[in-house]
């Protein structure tokens, strides 16, 4: 089961940007990954609309999970691959 845990939170006028620290890293024996969305207010309500009962934990979600998804497919691809330390010749 995934998990993405929310490191910092900035507030602006307009809405908050969100931190985000990914369970995995990208690189060998590197810092978890991160990533930052905006969470507007006018967006939050218009996805509201149509997820009566979602939180804004749940939208935060919907946010990040294609992300967190193919990101982490192509690191588990890149790790199949073998490319690190692989030397090209001709």
């Amino acid at each position: 089961m995934p998990t993405v845990k929310i490191t910092e939170v900035d507030i602006t006028e307009v809405g908050f940007n969100v931190s985000l620290e990914f369970d995995f890293t990208l690189v060998q024996g590197a810092l978890p990954y991160t990533y930052t969305i905006i969470i507007s207010k006018p967006e939050y309500l218009f996805w509201k609309e149509t997820n009566p009962t979602g939180t804004v934990l749940d939208y935060i979600k919907a946010l990040v999970k294609p992300h967190y998804e193919k990101l982490l497919a192509q690191k588990t691809l890149a790790a199949q691959l073998n490319l690190v330390n692989q030397t090209l010749t001709w």
